[in-house]
């Protein structure tokens, strides 16, 4: 029996506001309707008879821009230390991003609301960190908590790969430590947030924790 799945969209061929194409008389620009059906079994011989249900509740915009970069230095006085990320789009719940983390875009269905892509799911960051310390040798730890849920992750620090397990909110996954000697030691760190995690997530840095 097929899992009655249809829906049917409705969208111009270019949004509001985009030059028109150069059309012959009598002629003028249309709509396509696009019809999806997912089925077990045999294939429906009339999937246009099937309910329609209602949309996808995720919204799915379209954005000028994607990846973010942005700088931070990390004094070791200040003992653990952290940065969240992906947490939520401005006004809503548990929101708490960066500056200019967030950037409006609008819906890629109707090209007219503007839309946040709430957790900002397939965004790289691109983190340039500088660690300030004084002193003798001294180790920081970096470890990602998932605080937003569970999943699996990925981070480069300095090009260098690290995959970690399936890793839950209650826990944090260490993904490398560094060795400073005094002044700034510098290092690039990378992430986003693959499908199938939930978000935010925190970075942790732990001056003196050493071990995994």
């Amino acid at each position: 029996m097929p899992i009655n799945l249809f829906q049917t969209l409705a969208a111009a061929f270019s949004p509001e506001g985009e030059e028109r194409p150069n059309l012959p008389c009598g002629f003028s620009p249309g709509t396509a309707t696009v019809s999806t059906v997912a089925y077990i079994g045999d294939q429906p011989s009339d999937p246009v008879s099937l309910p329609v249900l209602p949309g996808d509740t995720h919204i799915r915009g379209t954005f000028a821009h994607a990846n973010r970069s942005g700088v931070f230095t990390i004094p070791t006085t200040g003992g653990l230390q952290y940065l969240s990320v992906d947490t939520s789009a401005p006004g809503k719940k548990y929101s708490n991003p960066m500056p200019n983390e967030y950037e409006l875009g609008v819906d890629s269905v109707d090209w007219g609301t503007q839309v946040y892509d709430d957790g900002n799911y397939g965004v790289v960051y691109n983190f340039q960190v500088a660690f300030q310390s004084s002193g003798p040798s001294q180790t920081i730890a970096l470890l990602m908590q998932p605080s937003g849920g569970a999943g699996h992750y990925v981070a480069f620090t300095d090009r260098q790969e690290a995959l970690s397990p399936y890793v839950t909110y209650q826990s944090a996954w260490w993904f490398n430590e560094m060795t400073l000697r005094g002044g700034l030691t510098r290092i690039d760190l990378q992430l986003t947030l693959p499908g199938g995690a939930a978000g935010p997530q925190k970075l942790l840095f732990d001056p003196g924790f050493t071990g995994q």
